[in-house]
């Protein structure tokens, strides 16, 4: 698996670039890399609930909040916000994590259903195994 999405250092300094609260951080990194659930707030942002969003922000969260939107648009993997429904498959899946170890499933099934349709085709006969 790639290095954690925070050991980034471009990512790094982008957040402190933005002026983004530092406190926010580990909460926003538990849900990219494991799809933690974060706070009201930052759910409302990942949700891309503007009127939630606004309404939920502390002071120095509300002067930020353009800074967040750029943020997420720039630099949060595609699939963890963007909409609820997007955030609530980000968690179900795990976050980064998740789906990483999922696709490890999904090309080792693959590899074995190969090697098995090459082994059965020799026989004339191949059933795909489901991917569950």
């Amino acid at each position: 698996m790639s290095k954690p999405w925070l050991d980034d250092l471009m990512v790094k300094a982008k957040y402190e670039e933005y002026g983004l609260p530092p406190h926010m951080l580990p909460g926003l990194e538990g849900h990219v890399e494991n799809g933690r659930p974060t706070g009201d707030f930052l759910s409302a942002l990942l949700e891309n609930n503007l009127r939630l969003t606004v309404g939920l922000a502390d002071e120095r969260n509300q002067a930020k909040i353009l800074q967040w939107v750029r943020f997420c648009h720039n630099w949060l993997p595609a699939g963890c916000w963007g909409s609820s429904r997007a955030v609530a498959e980000w968690r179900e899946d795990g976050g980064r994590v998740g789906r990483a170890e999922m696709e490890i499933k999904r090309r080792v099934q693959l590899a074995a259903d190969r090697a098995k349709a090459s082994e059965e085709t020799k026989g004339g006969h191949y059933e795909p195994t489901e991917i569950a």
